[in-house]
């Protein structure tokens, strides 16, 4: 079940993007409630944005998407966050996300993810402008 659907991304295709890394946060928080969600996640896996308009605790709150399953597996940090939700809800952009995971090695338990993402602006269609009215030449006569 992708939450990007190949219609989604074409109408994208020819935006203008802007690429940033960040880490995400939470992810224990989602492997205690939902171990299953971080297992389905494996490095190069795609994700996608999405503002959490259902968190109690953070009206500007955002999601980490696994693409592949449709979980949540991780938060944008908070001071990202905000901007990546006003981009979203009142500009129609997308955040796409590259996951690599971090930590679960030898003596290390923590898990972490960090993420290559990418805005796509969407392009609305501008209004055309108003031109002001060609004056009347023959009303203005020889004066």
């Amino acid at each position: 079940m992708a939450v990007l659907t190949e219609d989604v991304l074409n109408s994208f295709k020819d935006s203008k993007r802007k690429e940033f890394h960040t880490a995400a946060v939470g992810m224990s928080f989602v492997e205690k409630s939902h171990p299953e969600h971080i297992e389905a996640v494996n490095n190069g896996d795609w994700a996608v944005l999405v503002p959490q308009f259902d968190n109690d605790s953070d009206a500007t709150a955002v999601g980490v998407i696994h693409n592949e399953t449709g979980n949540r597996v991780a938060y944008i940090k908070r001071e990202l966050a905000g901007e990546i939700w006003n981009n979203v809800v009142k500009n129609g952009d997308l955040y796409l996300a590259k996951i690599q995971l971090t930590g679960r090695t030898e003596g290390r338990e923590n898990l972490g993810m960090n993420l290559r993402v990418i805005r796509m602006y969407h392009e609305q269609e501008k209004a055309p402008k108003k031109s002001a009215p060609v004056p009347d030449t023959k009303s203005l006569g020889d004066s």
